[in-house]
């Protein structure tokens, strides 16, 4: 998972506060806003309290995670017989060792029509800023391809756009076990309200089962939300 934004008041807990139930409800809100600077601990209290009071449960059944992130694309010359996921494999280890970064905190597309699109994942706006600033670097080009060279003959990249804005993406899980509201009108009220405060805003609610969840760990893809909320991860 993405690294998260830990404030050092707690608005950020654990749920459930105890041993994970048997059965329960879990409410996900996925928050994005483009941000000048990172979200201050006022600003996550009250999406914390926002929330509760949503949904009417306990702040302390809220987990808010946020990470920031820039994006921007480019263009690569591309043979038609390279696999695009070592293409893209490599660009990450690339941009990773240019921006001082883990690779799993890239994400790179590659088409086969050449064209590239990234992501880059940090925890602050001030931090992906710096990232934006090494990414406009005048050699930026010339360093990926020395890069890249070591490991195909005939890629190269040709040009680098670097999107200006920095988004805040937030992902708050709630144990909605014990909610006194109507979770579907939770839901919708809060994207209403939080749409109005300038988020793009989704929220959605769904039961679980704690032996589900056991179950589904040992698939090819676990239910990530469905471990946060029993407490797993």
């Amino acid at each position: 998972m993405a690294p998260t934004l830990p404030p050092s008041t707690s608005p950020q807990t654990s749920i459930p506060t105890g041993a994970p139930s048997i059965t329960g409800a879990v409410g996900i809100v996925e928050l994005e806003k483009v941000v000048t600077a990172s979200l201050t601990e006022e600003e996550i209290s009250d999406l914390v309290s926002n929330v509760a009071d949503a949904y009417g449960v306990a702040e302390e059944d809220v987990v808010l995670d946020v990470v920031y992130q820039t994006t921007g694309s480019m263009q690569v010359t591309l043979p038609a017989d390279v696999p695009l996921e070592e293409v893209e494999a490599s660009l990450e280890d690339e941009l990773a060792e240019l921006l001082g970064v883990h690779e799993s905190e890239i994400e790179v597309t590659v088409n086969q029509d050449g064209t590239v699109t990234y992501v880059v994942t940090s925890e602050s706006a001030e931090t992906a800023e710096d990232l934006q600033a090494l990414l406009e670097s005048d050699t930026v080009t010339e360093t990926l391809n020395t890069g890249l060279s070591e490991d195909f003959a005939d890629v190269a990249v040709t040009s680098v756009t670097v999107s200006e804005a920095v988004t805040a993406d937030v992902v708050v899980t709630v144990d909605t076990t014990d909610a006194s509201n109507n979770l579907n009108t939770a839901s919708t009220n809060l994207v209403d309200a939080l749409t109005n405060a300038g988020y793009e805003a989704s929220a959605e609610s769904n039961s679980f089962s704690f032996f589900d969840c056991f179950g589904e760990m040992f698939t090819l893809q676990p239910p990530l939300r469905c471990c946060q909320a029993c407490h797993l991860l």
